[in-house]
């Protein structure tokens, strides 16, 4: 099996022709965190034809945390916007890096940007949200 990485970045437009990975959404900051890159990963099948997708987004918090972060992590779900996958995880205190995966998607459209949500808490109860983080991630291809 073999995995490709589609990430987020810019592009530049072309003035013939409408290229939608000219406009891939760029990696966003918020109060607590940094997207230091996102897309979708595809594992292929054994015949070479896409088997799996999931998203991956990788942030780094902006400050150092002298606890750990507790995240809910909302994954639009692009066969049904209105039922996104929802994960919970942990990032222990000094974290420099963060990696969220969703489980295996299906639905994508090429050029429609999904929306990632990830709120932070200050316990593992998830009662009080101390930040929320917003990254879009675009599909280049239909899966």
């Amino acid at each position: 099996m073999a995995a490709i990485f589609v990430s987020t970045g810019s592009g530049c437009a072309s003035k013939t022709k409408m290229d939608p990975a000219a406009f891939r959404p760029s990696p966003t900051a918020s109060q607590l965190l940094k997207t230091e890159s996102g897309g979708f990963v595809f594992t292929r099948g054994e015949r070479g034809e896409f088997d799996s997708c999931r998203y991956v987004v990788i942030v780094t918090p902006t400050q150092t945390a002298t606890n750990k972060l507790y995240l809910r992590t909302r994954f639009e779900n692009p066969a049904n916007a209105s039922r996104p996958f929802e994960l919970d995880s942990e990032a222990p205190a000094q974290a420099e890096k963060i990696q969220l995966e969703s489980p295996p998607v299906r639905g994508l459209r090429p050029g429609k940007n999904y929306k990632v949500e990830v709120v932070l808490f200050d316990s593992p109860e998830r009662n009080h949200a101390i930040g929320l983080h917003i990254q879009l991630v675009q599909s280049l291809v239909k899966f």
